[in-house]
């Protein structure tokens, strides 16, 4: 007999729900911590009191803290997919670009900036954890710029991943490193990105 938590017809059981929520609440309740604390700061018996489970229920969720870096980027991102490709499916070409680039730096200024610091530090320490191919953000982009590659808008000679991971790289590298206000580093960002887009043309 099939159990009342088990998954029928596609949907979701009542105990993943369950296992769902407690995950979202342990990363809403982590991102209060670290966005307060910091990294280093965060205490794990905070983070499970706020969520309203215990210590061993964190862990089997999160064993270490970075993790729940790795959540939230995660989250970050796929929103920021979502995002993309609704405001660039009109778009295309090398505007597509440009766009993107206002874009980031538009959603890195209503982020936290100890939370967008966290996560990058954590790739810069750990890049394996950085998976580029599993991201949705990357997809859409793959896609758009692949076809900018057909059309002859970009250097067919140039792979298509290749190609992406140099735009996505110059673009990243403006809205992480916050040396200058948000605006200059905009538009840094638009002026590399037109000189690499003629050399790629």
């Amino acid at each position: 007999m099939t159990s009342p938590s088990t998954a029928t017809n596609g949907r979701v059981s009542t105990r993943e729900r369950q296992r769902l929520g407690t995950r979202e609440r342990l990363i809403d309740a982590a991102i209060d911590e670290i966005e307060t604390r910091g990294l280093i700061g965060a205490r794990i018996g905070r983070i499970a009191e706020h969520a309203g489970v215990t210590r061993p229920t964190l862990y089997a969720h999160f064993p270490r803290k970075e993790e729940f870096l790795l959540a939230l980027a995660e989250r970050s991102r796929r929103k920021m997919g979502e995002r993309v490709a609704e405001q660039l499916a009109a778009v295309d070409g090398l505007d597509l670009v440009h766009r993107m680039i206002d874009i980031l730096v538009d959603a890195a200024r209503n982020d936290h900036p100890t939370l967008r610091r966290e996560i990058f530090a954590l790739y810069v320490r750990e890049p394996a954890l950085l998976d580029w191919s599993a991201d949705p953000f990357y997809g859409f982009l793959v896609e758009r710029i692949d076809a900018a590659r057909a059309s002859g808008q970009l250097n067919p000679d140039r792979s298509t991943d290749a190609l992406v991971r140099i735009i996505t790289s110059t673009i990243l590298g403006f809205v992480a490193v916050e040396n200058e206000p948000a605006e200059v580093r905009r538009a840094a960002a638009h002026d590399a990105i037109e000189g690499l887009l003629r050399s790629f043309a």
